[in-house]
């Protein structure tokens, strides 16, 4: 009992601060890349992890757009559930939004070129993330009993059961991504894009060119503005 509420009190600190825990590993893996002897960052390569973290941004906003309010958020203060979600990707999976964030975490890491540094964040993302989901499932099992432990006991916590799909009980509330998932956006492109200025920087050659990535995140960054303004103009 004394080391499940340890593990318990360590998932509500990982998730109140979950937003902020990555960035160490981020910024090594600019580190790592910067120093390795690569140059160039394979067109297939960069293609490939950009497409694994934007398929686990998709795999949010799918979870996002079908969820039930005041769940699946971005809540941090503590954990918050009115109601279990057991339809959509639910039905395949307990924790589906930590299963995209994986993703995401995997395409970042695999972009280093770096093996180790790959193991190393991925170790690193189940240290912050098994606590969290300990956590979250005490949280659900004291407020909904038997309920949560009934959908618990037939549905896989990580790794997906597709045979157990149920169609979204609810409609896909597209305002709710926007004003859920711009961080997600404009996190992911802004990662990528520093990766394409620093490869463009080992070649010496100019940090303006205008690429692809550079007018994605733009455009990242102008659809964040555009709802952060549109929140404070509506205090939503």
């Amino acid at each position: 009992m004394i080391q499940k509420n340890l593990f318990v009190n360590i998932g509500n600190f990982f998730f109140r601060y979950r937003s902020y825990l990555p960035i160490p590993i981020i910024l090594l893996a600019f580190y790592i890349y910067y120093i390795s002897p690569i140059i160039k960052i394979d067109s297939f390569m960069f293609n490939s992890c950009l497409s694994i973290s934007l398929i686990g941004l998709l795999i949010r906003i799918f979870v996002v757009g079908h969820s039930f309010d005041k769940t699946s958020g971005r809540n941090t203060k503590s954990q918050l559930a009115l109601k279990i979600n057991k339809t959509g990707i639910y039905s395949l999976i307990r924790h589906p939004l930590y299963f995209g964030n994986f993703l995401i975490w995997f395409g970042v890491s695999l972009i280093t070129y770096n093996l180790y540094f790959v193991i190393l964040s991925l170790v690193s993302y189940w240290f912050i993330y098994i606590p969290i989901i300990l956590a979250e499932e005490d949280y659900l099992i004291k407020k909904f009993k038997n309920e949560y432990k009934s959908y618990s006991s037939s549905i896989p916590a990580i790794i997906p059961n597709f045979r157990k799909w149920v169609p979204p009980e609810l409609s896909f509330n597209y305002k709710k991504v926007l004003l859920n998932e711009k961080n997600g956006l404009l996190g992911i492109f802004s990662i990528f894009y520093f990766f394409k200025c620093l490869g463009l920087y080992k070649k010496n050659e100019s940090l303006y060119e205008l690429n692809s990535m550079f007018f994605l995140f733009i455009l990242s960054l102008l659809f964040y503005l555009s709802v952060k303004i549109y929140q404070k103009l509506n205090k939503v």
